[in-house]
């Protein structure tokens, strides 16, 4: 008997605390639904039927998130590739310096502060509908949601006064705060970008070559005649194998001249098809101009990777008068490649005969052998009577230093008019007595060249060392500082949690999706009882907040399909309706 009672007792006070419970978070019905138009004589039609609650529709809601969150993670990953390949190296030279490496990392870093605030925008104005959500406060018992919640999160979600707002109306006990840290934070975002790399000068190895290279360019441009390298013969008559050398090669190929006048400014221009030009006035008295030009090439592509350019150029001669017009175009182009030779010495009289010419070469990053070079690869080692073991290549510094020394020396022009004669320097003038004999001179050039690598290749007077120094400048070198990288990655990280935190929690509580669209707002419905506070509220400043803005309300969906604004009971009035429960029982 003694056992039932306590039983019985305890029974009734869980059922007593359920009731108040449930009592706390219920709303007031009332008949009037608060609609501006409702009429009670009005008849209204068939209520709507609720949708069925679908998951994978209410994903597909957040597909512009989704891309946004990709466009945050991409550009989290480009930013780390570039620091990675850039740093502690010298600035890049951009679109031949005319786009700065800073603007590269700004727009980078702002594409992904848009990105990222998008994200949060919306999600924070998707937390608002789940806060006052009457799913929300029945499961997680909290009815704190009051009607200016709204104007709160509105204005977290466009900046930064509204996301303190909203971290001290909150104080931080609920997940919409990390939204508000994160808007907050954002704005630091390129001040951080400053911090995370830095310009440092350091001294740097200028890339120069011998005087007797120096020469070798020289004389290919200005000589009418270039030597090959004579042999030594003990005897009246010596022969070799076939030789096999590192060597240069060079060759001038004619282009098509595209020709435009026009009568607006009496002139003509002529152009090659990599944009080489000169324009003559078509009135003119009779005019010579001539201009070669540094090139990507045509028929020779100085960026190959199968073979080793040291310079392409475009040749333009044009010489106009009233009768006819005279023109030459041409391509030419020096690159390194391998050459095999018979030699023969007769009666004192040395001849030479080439066998074959090899031009495929690889590039090969620098190791405990090697530095970088560029390697000839697949020999006919059996024709050029190579040697298995032998290894022919071209280093990644001599190539630059030759090709920085080549590059200023065929950027010329020459006008003739009248008797008046212009060069813009000696290898103008060089290269213009040669202009119609180009395949003989860019011959002559390659066999200077070629007869300096054969004098002063890798196998030279031991004792230069004793006399070769090293120049040096200073660049500006790229510094990361790589714990910098940790706070935009953490806030995409935190981002996109946050993201898919709403995302899960509104589908679990069957809240629409409507982030942060305010037509739903105009269609959902307000409970009489908040209306009638309102009175001249809407004519005044802030009015409205100090009428019905502490109301706490709920906002649930009846059973015809309308949303609807509902009061929630205060504490007070719970308390007193469980108590009167309570005696009643």
């Amino acid at each position: 008997m003694s056992n039932d009672i306590p039983s019985s007792r305890s029974s009734a006070t869980s059922s007593r605390s359920c009731k108040a419970l449930r009592n706390r978070v219920k709303c007031q019905q009332i008949e009037h639904d608060g609609a501006v138009d409702d009429d009670d004589n009005t008849e209204e039609g068939p209520p709507r039927p609720l949708p069925k609650s679908d998951y994978k529709s209410m994903y597909k809601w957040w597909n512009d998130e989704y891309r946004l969150a990709a466009v945050c993670a991409v550009g989290a990953i480009v930013l780390g590739i570039i620091f990675k390949h850039y740093d502690r190296q010298p600035i890049p030279q951009l679109m031949n310096g005319d786009l700065d490496f800073d603007v590269i990392i700004v727009a980078m870093f702002t594409c992904v502060r848009v990105a990222m605030s998008g994200i949060v925008e919306t999600s924070i104005s998707q937390s608002a509908w789940i806060w006052v959500s009457e799913a929300r406060q029945r499961r997680t018992n909290d009815s704190r949601a009051r009607l200016e919640d709204f104007k709160i999160y509105d204005e977290a979600s466009r900046g930064l006064w509204g996301s303190l707002y909203l971290l001290w109306r909150l104080r931080g006990r609920h997940l919409a705060c990390i939204g508000a840290l994160i808007v907050i934070l954002v704005h630091g975002l390129e001040a951080s970008s400053q911090q995370l790399y830095r310009y440092e000068g350091q001294p740097r190895q200028i890339p120069a070559l011998n005087v007797s290279t120096k020469a070798a360019v020289y004389s290919g441009i200005l000589s009418v005649d270039v030597k090959n390298l004579d042999l030594e013969c003990s005897g009246v008559n010596c022969t070799w194998p076939i030789v096999p050398t590192l060597a240069v090669c060079g060759e001038c190929n004619p282009l098509d001249i595209r020709t435009i006048c026009t009568d607006k400014s009496q002139t003509c221009r002529y152009s090659l098809p990599r944009g080489t030009s000169v324009e003559i006035s078509r009135n003119a008295p009779t005019t010579e101009r001539f201009k070669t030009s540094a090139s990507e090439g045509i028929m020779h592509r100085m960026n190959s990777t199968t073979q080793t350019y040291i310079s392409v150029f475009d040749v333009l001669w044009v010489m106009k008068s009233k009768r006819e017009t005279k023109s030459i175009a041409q391509e030419c182009a020096l690159w390194f490649c391998m050459k095999s030779f018979n030699f023969t010495i007769t009666e004192s009289q040395l001849k030479q005969k080439l066998t074959m010419s090899w031009n495929t070469t690889r590039f090969e990053l620098g190791n405990s052998a090697h530095g970088d070079e560029y390697v000839f690869v697949d020999i006919p080692a059996k024709d050029m009577n190579v040697a298995p073991e032998s290894r022919y290549s071209i280093s990644k510094k001599a190539l630059a230093a030759l090709r920085r020394f080549v590059d200023p020396l065929v950027e010329t022009t020459y006008e003739k008019q009248y008797t008046i004669i212009n060069f813009s320097s000696d290898w103008a003038e060089g290269i213009y007595n040669a202009r119609e004999k180009l395949p003989e001179w860019i011959g002559r050039f390659s066999i200077s060249l070629t007869n300096e690598v054969r004098l002063h290749g890798d196998i030279r007077d031991k004792d230069r060392h004793r006399y070769t120094g090293r120049a040096y400048e200073m660049v500006q070198v790229i510094m990361v500082d790589w714990l910098w990288m940790l706070f935009p990655t953490g806030l995409i990280i935190i981002s996109i949690y946050y993201l898919l935190h709403t995302i899960i929690r509104g589908a679990r509580d069957g809240i629409s999706v409507w982030k942060s669209d305010s037509l739903p707002m105009l269609f959902c419905r307000i409970d009489a009882s908040i209306l009638a506070k309102v009175g001249d509220g809407m004519d005044v400043p802030n009015g409205l907040d100090v009428a019905v803005g502490n109301v706490n309300v709920c906002l649930l969906r009846e059973d015809d399909g309308d949303w609807v604004f509902k009061p929630i009971e205060s504490e007070e009035s719970s308390s007193s309706s469980s108590s009167s429960e309570f005696d009643s029982d």
